[in-house]
Parts: C-alpha cells; structure tokens; sequence
C-alpha cells in the first residue's frame, strides 16, 4: 500500500529525498550489504531498510505506528502470550537528522563483507538513539497489565549501553548480554567480559549461550567432543550468574554448526554477497530422531540438516543415555532450580570473583561457587575459607572432581564444578 501511494500507510515507513548527488540520503549500511536504502522509481524517493529491502523499517515518529503496536501486543498478551522477544531491539528509532555516520578510519573495500562494511563505521545515527526507550516505557506498561516478559535482542557490545534499555525497572525486563556469546575459551576473557556485564546490569541481564546470528557455542570453543564438553562447563558458569541463561536449539545436544553446502545457501549475507560466509550452519533444523527427516520433516526443509548430522545427535539417541549431552545439561538445569534458595544471601545478585589459577575461572554467589578450568590439564583451586564443607553438586564432565580439606577442588580441563557450602544459606534481608 505504500508503494502503491497510500499515504496513510506510506508514513509508517521512512521516506527521504535523494542526497544531492542524486543518490542514497546518507551514508547509512545496510547489515546484508549495500545501502540501507532503496529508491522508488514511483515517488522518487528512497525508503530506509536497515536489513533487506524487502524489510522496510518502520517509522516510530509516527504517532500511529507506536499505536497500533500498543495495540499488537495487547492482543497477545490478552491471548495468554507470556512475553515477546524484541528483535534488534535498539534499531527501532534513528536519528531525525538522519546525519551520516563517522567512519573509523579506511573506507571498507569494495567487496568486503557485509560484517567488515558495518564495522567500518561508527553506528551514532541509525541505532541506540535515546528516544528508542520510549517505545519500551510504553511496552513495560502494557506487559505489566498482562503480567507479561519483556526481553530484547540488544546487540550491542558496550554493557554501559546494554544495559540503558533495563535500567530503572520500566523498560525492558531483560536484555541478552550478547558479550557472553563473544568470548574466546580462555579464562582471562571469559571473567573480564562476564564480570563487566555482571557490574553493568546484574539480574536484569540474559545469557545467551548461542543464537540464530552467531556460530553454536560448540563450534566457537573448538568443534567436535571437545567443543561441546566447553560448552556445557561454559553454561554451567552462566547458570550461576543472575539473570536468565538462554540456550539456542541444539545447543542441550552439544551441536556444532551443521554444514550446509554452498549450493544449498539461504542467508541474504551469502546470497546477496557472492558467497560471502552467513549464519546458515546455525540455523539448520532440529534433529529429534534417527530417521531421513530426524523427525523433524517428511519433506525437503528449508535448510539441510547438515552433512556432519548423526542418528547419535538426537534427542531420542540421547534421551536414554545419562552420560549424554543433552541429560548433563538437564542435569544442570535441574540443580539451578534446586539451588534457587541458596543463591540467597545479603544481596542475590552480587557475584563474588575468586582468586584462581590462571586457567581457571571461579565465582561465589551466595552459598554457591562454580569453577571452571579452561586450561589443557588439571587444575587446584582455592574454595572460600570459613565455610562448613562444601559439597559438590554438578561437574560437567568427568572424571569426578577431588576436593581436599575443604580448601582446594581439583578440576580436569574443559570442566565445570558447582559447589555448595555446607552451611546454611543466610536468609535475605528484608526489604
């Protein structure tokens, strides 16, 4: 309708003259390549698409689209819906100027890749503007009718500006500290990066362990039997953090990204970038069962499953095997929920980061403390002093950890322990 020159629909999206070169308004990139911005031949004027063309962005000046949008999530939430994830949840508004934005340095080359283009600028005009938080104020008081959930896909990497979109308790319920999902395996970056988005924003943080945009967090830390047995130790630590750790499908089955042949490519990063490397080995669908289709399909998916897929990847091939994946990491879940009343002390969500050796990543949060030993061979770790024992609850992988005198814990590499004082957890303080 808005090509086609209805004007009331026409504002809902965002129109600009030509620049005066005849060309693009500004500078602005779009994430899949190319200018964020697409000329209609009828009117003369360019629409702003910060993703594909064929995904317009809305124009939330417009009264009447922050409105209907009232109007949407009332719908839902009334329909018994528990809560909405927010995609690219700081992108909504841009500035009204529309005033390019800065390199930060070299322009990029001609056919670099859509992520070294986004990277070449600095995003202060067409993301995070301050007026986006409008838009959620609104939301928090429609979810808060509903009793409804509120989290964002915020990507951005500085937690000072994570965290704007949950401060103060009437935006955003939760925002994923995508941070978490960056991380290289090693125990300097794992703490310094954790430990910032903790002292940003604890307990109004989430924790993603992988996403649809990002590589399965077992290809990240490696690929293979020793990826996924990072993995598990790696979401062991951000079970103990507060806030709500996320896992991506497949990632309970230890997966790695599925190999998708490059004829078979449906990301708009490879297909509209001869060949460029895209997101689709995260995005292959679920294996539940051995069979052609893994349960999943009698037909042809939208994607492969992948040429690395196995029967022994699936769910029913490793629903019955307590030494699976997928029952370590319901294990874990399980004594998350078990723990809950032992995160309590003066303050939930305060972590405390413990001396460990220099491969080792430990952390106390209430009666609880989790170790985990990135390093290539065995490692001893201080517990707290002063406690009555501690008890081992989860450990990630074997062999069984040691714990001697009540001091010192030694944990095998790529493995996680959780363990809990034996003493009593101090009741909150009222507030």
């Amino acid at each position: 309708a808005a090509l086609a020159g209805d004007e009331h629909y026409r504002d809902y999206y965002v129109w600009r003259d030509p620049g005066p070169d005849g060309g693009p308004p500004n500078n602005w990139v779009s994430n899949f390549g190319g200018p964020a911005w697409t000329l209609d031949e009828r009117s003369g004027q360019y629409y702003m698409h910060l993703f594909l063309p064929e995904q317009p962005d809305l124009n939330w000046a417009n009264p009447a689209v922050r409105d209907e949008f009232d109007r949407i999530l009332a719908f839902w939430f009334e329909r018994g819906v528990d809560g909405l994830r927010i995609d690219v949840a700081h992108s909504l508004t841009e500035d009204p100027a529309f005033r390019d934005n800065p390199l930060k340095g070299d322009p990029p080359a001609p056919h670099a890749h859509p992520s070294e283009v986004w990277e070449a600028y600095e995003h202060r005009h067409d993301q995070d503007q301050e007026d986006v938080l409008d838009v959620y104020r609104r939301w928090n008081g429609i979810a808060g009718e509903h009793d409804a959930f509120l989290v964002g896909e915020v990507y951005l990497l500085e937690p000072s500006r994570l965290t704007r979109y949950v401060r103060g308790g009437d935006g955003l319920h939760s925002s994923f500290a995508f941070p978490a999902l960056r991380t290289d395996w090693d125990a300097h970056d794992i703490r310094s990066t954790l430990a910032a988005c903790v002292a940003a924003g604890a307990g109004a943080l989430s924790w993603p362990l992988s996403s649809h945009d990002d590589p399965h967090a077992a290809t990240r830390f490696g690929g293979g039997a020793r990826g996924a047995r990072r993995q598990l130790a790696y979401l062991t630590l951000l079970c103990a953090l507060p806030g709500v750790p996320f896992l991506f499908q497949g990632d309970e089955l230890g997966l790695e990204n599925g190999l998708v042949d490059p004829s078979r490519a449906a990301d708009p990063v490879t297909t509209r970038n001869a060949g460029a490397p895209g997101r689709d080995g995260s995005r292959t669908p679920m294996v539940w069962e051995p069979g052609p289709g893994f349960g999943f399909t009698d037909g042809e998916p939208w994607l492969p499953f992948g040429d690395n897929r196995r029967d022994a990847d699936t769910v029913a091939a490793q629903l019955d095997d307590p030494s699976s994946h997928l029952a370590r990491t319901r294990r874990l879940l399980a004594v998350r929920r078990e723990l809950a009343g032992a995160w309590s002390a003066d303050d939930a969500d305060a972590v405390a980061w413990l001396d460990a050796p220099t491969d080792v990543v430990a952390l106390r949060r209430g009666a609880v403390v989790v170790v985990v030993n990135a390093g290539p061979s065995g490692a001893r770790c201080p517990l707290p002093a002063g406690d009555a024992g501690w008890d081992v609850r989860y450990v990630s992988a074997g062999p069984e950890p040691r714990v001697d005198d009540d001091a010192w814990v030694v944990v095998a590499p790529d493995t996680a322990v959780l363990l809990v004082s034996g003493r009593p957890p101090r009741p909150r303080r009222p507030r």
